[in-house]
């Protein structure tokens, strides 16, 4: 099936494409903005620092901002150009430009952010000077160092503290009105072994018990602590609730699982069942980001849960330019963990924590309909497609009614960004290969972007083959949807149907 055949006419499916066109455009024109505000409090600040800043880094970073500016106020002309002409004329013509503009406009405002950091912390320093008889070597900060707290920034920095607060105040709710603090980490690998570590010193007793899908590498670090380790399906409370008899030092699970199946947890139903147990539950939110709220959970949550996520995936808004992770836990317990990322080193860098967006619930919250839409179109195509297949191929994607999760995150209507693959009459590595040098072929005859890649949350939809070199997982083919609009998702859709048809 080609491409042309799927866009009948320039009608209604064709509006509905540049009107989401249109809302990704303004929403890179609410992350220009936000670096705007950014580079001129970074212009107050250094004026403000005065002779504590050498004069000619003042006015190179004063030059740095003075070209941001100029820049942004070009890619914020261009985006209202666009907006305009979308109002005017919506035809397929229109359509194909505003793509074009959408993608060339993203890559310009990540490379920007990448300058833009740089520029941000180009008159500081990482040790900081506490204070000085001649010059300092504090930069933006002068004056303002705490001995042995943030005296040096791979311990903590005021950079990372602002954006901590921003995530508290936009992402989490907190209806209970809990003392709540969160705690970015370089990683949300470095997130969970700060997390893991904190356990094992605050709990030094007791079995750990995990969500059989749990991220494989979570898991490899949870056989390697030492513990005795008990897996547990995500689907089945009986199993759960018999584990937890054993009054466990911890529960680690996956709200939403990277992994063959794409396994659901029911968290509601395991903080009920952790009510009056002293067991630290871990939950790894990067799933389902915003979408889940741990912490808005009736009963209220009990008081040794963490949640994490990975800021690398949804929460950058597909700009990848970095990698990042985040904890919120209550105070108490986060006093702890801030303690421990210190000494692991886990700390993520000033000039990194920069590169992340500003914390805005709205866009994310966009972001993660606009995928969540995107996922189900293309795995309900997949199975359409895969109906009449004589070989043995499973898709699996809690949208679907078929799932056993679908219940579980039907009222919160975000089911994930990632469709699984898996087949069990075929080696799934071979059969992975095969599906995805096919796609790539049909997706190039056909000018549709699809990217082989790791990773989700991005903007373009990635195929990827999961799990391959370990032996805490599965093998499967990842699809993980991008922000297409409503005809662009169509496309890939359709592709991935023929390749599935023809590798099966």
């Amino acid at each position: 099936m080609q491409v042309a055949t799927l866009i009948h006419n320039p009608g209604e499916s064709t509006t509905t494409a540049i009107a989401e066109l249109t809302d990704d455009l303004g929403d890179l024109a609410i992350l220009i903005t936000d670096q705007v505000e950014g580079s001129r409090s970074l212009e107050t600040e250094i004026r403000r620092c005065g002779e504590a800043v050498p004069p000619w880094v003042r006015a190179e970073v004063s030059d740095g901002v003075a070209r941001l500016l100029v820049r942004y106020s070009t890619v914020l002309d261009e985006i209202d150009r666009w907006l305009r002409r979308a109002s005017d004329r919506p035809d397929l013509e229109l359509l194909a430009e505003l793509r074009q503009a959408r993608r060339r406009l993203t890559d310009e405002i990540r490379t920007l952010q990448a300058i833009a950091a740089g520029v941000a912390v180009a008159a500081d320093w990482h040790s900081p000077s506490i204070n000085h008889s001649v010059h300092s070597t504090a930069g933006r900060f002068a004056g303002q160092v705490t001995p042995r707290h943030d005296d040096y920034k791979r311990d903590r920095h005021p950079d990372e503290w602002a954006w901590e607060q921003q995530w508290l105040q936009e992402m989490v709710d907190n209806p209970h009105r809990l003392p709540l603090r969160a705690l970015m980490a370089a990683s949300g690998m470095a997130a969970f072994t700060t997390i893991l570590t904190h356990v094992m010193r605050r709990a030094p007793e007791g079995v750990f018990v995990v969500g059989e899908s749990t991220y494989h590498e979570s898991r490899q670090l949870l056989h390697a602590s030492g513990r005795s380790v008990i897996e547990i399906p995500e689907g089945d409370l009986a199993a759960w609730q018999r584990a937890l008899a054993l009054a466990p030092a911890a529960v680690f699970v996956d709200s939403l699982c990277n992994a063959a199946g794409m396994a659901v947890t029911d968290v509601a139903a395991l903080t009920r069942l952790l009510a009056d147990s002293d067991a630290y539950l871990v939950v790894d939110n990067t799933g389902l980001s915003v979408g889940m709220q741990p912490w808005a959970l009736r009963p209220p949550p009990g008081s040794r849960m963490i949640v994490f996520e990975s800021l690398t995936k949804f929460a950058q808004l597909g700009l990848d330019r970095a990698a990042g992770g985040v904890i919120v836990t209550r105070a108490d317990e986060a006093e702890h963990l801030d303690e421990l990322r210190e000494h692991l080193g886990t700390n993520i860098a000033d000039v990194v924590a920069h590169q992340h967006p500003v914390p805005r619930r709205s866009l994310l919250q966009r972001r993660l309909e606009r995928v969540g839409r995107n996922a189900r179109v293309v795995a309900e195509q997949l199975c359409r497609d895969s109906a009449g297949l004589s070989g043995a191929v499973r898709i699996s994607h809690p949208s679907l009614g078929s799932h056993p999760g679908h219940r579980v995150l039907s009222d919160s209507g975000f089911f994930g960004g990632c469709i699984a693959i898996e087949t069990t009459d075929r080696d799934p590595i071979a059969f992975s290969r095969e599906f995805i040098e096919m796609a790539m072929h049909l997706a190039v005859a056909r000018s549709i972007p699809i990217c082989e890649g790791t990773s989700f949350g991005l903007d373009t939809t990635r195929l990827y083959l999961t799990s391959s070199t370990t032996s805490h997982g599965t093998p499967f083919l990842r699809i993980a949807a991008g922000t297409e609009d409503r005809l662009g998702v169509d496309a890939v859709a359709a592709a991935l149907g023929e390749a599935l048809v023809v590798t099966a």
